[in-house]
């Protein structure tokens, strides 16, 4: 059973993971197969935020003639960072009027900013970050920010690619460009050991950077087959932030898929779920490794119902239904959930799997029903077989072959 690991996207993505040894109730003479659950994928975190320039300006208390505070007059601050109104942003930029400490480029930089959490405004935060660079061609910050905002809402990647580079020559102990240059090369270009190399630097430059270790974990045990080295810096992003979901999280399905540590798994995401009660990656991940490690059907019914309500994926559907058919013999039930899974991924290969699964050996109760049911099965096998030629996954492929066989279809 795997339980890959979770990258910030936050969406999981259904593996392929290791039969579970348990047997579908079959009114036919053949042996049903096992069906498929599914665990969620690694989180990874997103890239870090913005930097904006914070200027405090302090307004003393009025004096008396005695040059004394008069009572109840208390000192005042203006503080212009990047939750600064727009408005007042347009203001200073209009008029010129720039208080001590925060010049014409740095007001562009943090309109910009502004512009884009505010208001979602990526044209006039570009247009803001441009005009911070065209005053000051060495803005580090500008950079910074517009390789951010290229990357992550413009969709430029080359630009966003360059933005960094120019940000590292200007400060090249950024550890916060590293890191997210490095999301950028695994993610979008798919350049893995660039991507590794960013991490390294990432972290060389600031050894307490917690979501570079994470990060660099996830990368090593899903890219690199890096066992060891991911559980180290998952450890240690761990020892960094105690309170780092994520990193408890993808921890634990190390635990659970590569390293067999069950108890740890489970201590894992418990944890995690302790910090984040609405994490339902971890309640789907839990509830697997409840049924296929812990014969807890119980409890992992419990926490399939939990990652239903907090997410509503396909994934939690489709474990639920096996749950359901397996410990419950609940056929409709399990029906009901497949069906769901489906509605919610049309490319879910297990789940059109485990569907014809069970209409071949549970939906049969009556001649007609079986009829029916079987033509039912062989669509949703032949569904399947498709969809793993398409992902590259032969050996389900060829479990969805040997089932259609089995029905009778002529197969190449």
């Amino acid at each position: 059973m795997l339980y890959p690991i979770i990258l910030l996207t936050l969406t999981g993505i259904s593996t392929s993971p290791v039969p579970i040894p348990i047997a579908l109730h079959s009114q036919s003479n053949q042996s049903s197969p096992v069906p498929k659950v599914a665990t969620h994928t690694a989180i990874s975190v997103k890239p870090m935020r913005e930097v904006a320039v914070r200027v405090e300006i302090r307004e003393k208390e009025q004096l008396d003639e005695h040059g004394q505070p008069i009572a109840g007059s208390n000192s005042t601050s203006k503080v212009y960072d990047d939750n600064t109104p727009v408005a007042e942003y347009d203001f200073l930029i209009r008029t010129s009027q720039y208080p001590s400490g925060l010049s014409a480029e740095y007001a562009y930089n943090n309109r910009g900013i502004a512009r884009y959490r505010q208001h979602g405004d990526m044209e006039g935060a570009l247009s803001d970050y441009n005009a911070s660079i065209k005053l000051n061609s060495n803005y580090f910050s500008a950079y910074y920010n517009r390789g951010l905002l290229k990357y992550q809402a413009l969709e430029d990647i080359a630009g966003a690619l360059a933005d960094y580079g120019r940000a590292l020559t200007l400060n090249p102990g950024s550890s916060k460009v590293y890191y997210n240059r490095a999301i950028l090369k695994s993610e979008r270009l798919q350049d893995l050991p660039g991507a590794l190399v960013d991490y390294n630097n990432a972290i060389t430059v600031d050894s307490r950077n917690d979501r570079a270790y994470h990060n660099r974990a996830i990368l090593k045990a899903t890219k690199f087959n890096d066992i060891a080295g991911a559980r180290a810096d998952y450890d240690r992003a761990i020892s960094i932030d105690a309170n780092f979901v994520y990193a408890y999280y993808n921890r634990g399905n190390l635990r659970a898929a590569q390293q067999g540590d069950v108890a740890g798994a489970l201590a894992d995401y418990n944890r995690a779920l302790s910090i984040n009660p609405g994490l339902a990656d971890a309640y789907n991940n839990r509830g697997a490794l409840k049924y296929t490690k812990l014969n807890d059907p119980a409890g992992a019914l419990a926490d399939y119902n939990l990652a239903i309500k907090f997410s509503d994926s396909a994934q939690a559907h489709n474990n639920r239904a096996i749950l359901k058919s397996t410990s419950h013999k609940d056929s409709k039930g399990a029906l009901a959930d497949y069906n769901k899974a489906i509605d919610k991924d049309a490319e879910f290969a297990d789940a059109y799997y485990n569907r014809g699964l069970l209409k071949r050996y549970q939906l049969n109760d009556s001649p007609t029903e079986r009829l029916r049911q079987r033509a039912g099965a062989i669509e949703d096998l032949q569904r399947a077989q498709k969809l793993y030629a398409a992902q590259g996954r032969k050996v389900e492929e060829r479990e969805a072959i040997e089932q259609l066989r089995t029905l009778g279809t002529k197969q190449p």
